[in-house]
This record gives structure tokens, sequence and C-alpha cells, in this order.
């Protein structure tokens, strides 16, 4: 006997900049223990340089620093969490298209809907997806 397939809540964020951000869980309850919130974005270096490995290392450096500060700070949710930052420094070439992303998964305070954790993760990830646009113009990325 095979058990059902497993279709967790998943909504896509609406975003003019770019960024592909997705709010799921990992079950299927209405008010979730853990809420995941996963955003990438295309860069493409268009300075010419040799490497660009140390400009993307201060990248995910810097960023995950702020963003540590920026969750740590909210209120709605626990400070215990998980993020990560994923990048390949090292295949990131002139006017070569590559990936970035970053995960984080939290623990709500209070159970509530993941519907009514969209606001309050789109606003974690337009403040996030802000940095890292600051970080890119720093280092003449294009995303």
């Amino acid at each position: 006997m095979s058990r059902p397939k497993f279709k967790p809540i998943v909504y896509n964020l609406e975003k003019d900049n770019h960024f592909i951000t997705k709010v799921s869980t990992n079950t299927t309850d209405e008010k979730p223990n853990v809420v995941f919130l996963r955003a990438k974005v295309k860069i493409t270096p268009i300075e010419i340089k040799k490497t660009y490995e140390q400009d993307i290392l201060f990248i995910k450096s810097h960023f995950e620093i702020f963003a540590k500060a920026l969750l740590d700070s909210q209120s709605l949710y626990d400070k215990n969490y998980i993020f990560s930052i994923d990048v390949a420094e090292k295949s990131v070439k002139y006017k070569k298209t590559s990936h970035l992303k970053y995960d984080i998964f939290l623990k709500p305070k209070i159970k509530i809907s993941l519907e009514e954790h969209r606001k309050s993760l789109k606003d974690i990830s337009d403040i996030l997806d802000n940095k890292l646009i600051e970080l890119f113009k720093k280092f003449n990325l294009k995303w």
C-alpha cells in the first residue's frame, strides 16, 4: 500500500525586481509549525575581472550578517531558524548567468495560517532583496 502524495501549500510572491520568491511549509496543516521562504535570482557580471570569487564571498558574508540581524529582530518568529545562501562563487564569469538563492526556515511564535504569514514573509523578503540589490550594484552585477 502506497502513501498518498504529499502536496505542500506553496505561494509565489509577486515581485517586480527579477527575484522569484516562494513561501511554503513542510506540512499540509492549515497552521504550520514551520514556514519556508526561498528566493532565487539570476546574476551576471558586467565588468571584466580575472575572478569574481572575492566579490561573491563578500556579498555572501555581508548578506548573511544582514539577514541574521533582520531575522533576529522579528517578533512573529522564533530566533531558532535556519538560513542559507547559495551561489557557486568559482563559476561566476563575465557575461555568464549564475544563480543565487537564499532559503529561510522559520518557526512561528503563534500558529497562524500560511496565508496570514504571507505578508510578513513578503516584507522580510523585500528587505533582503533590496540588500542584495545594493550589494549587486556595488560589484557591477546585473540581476
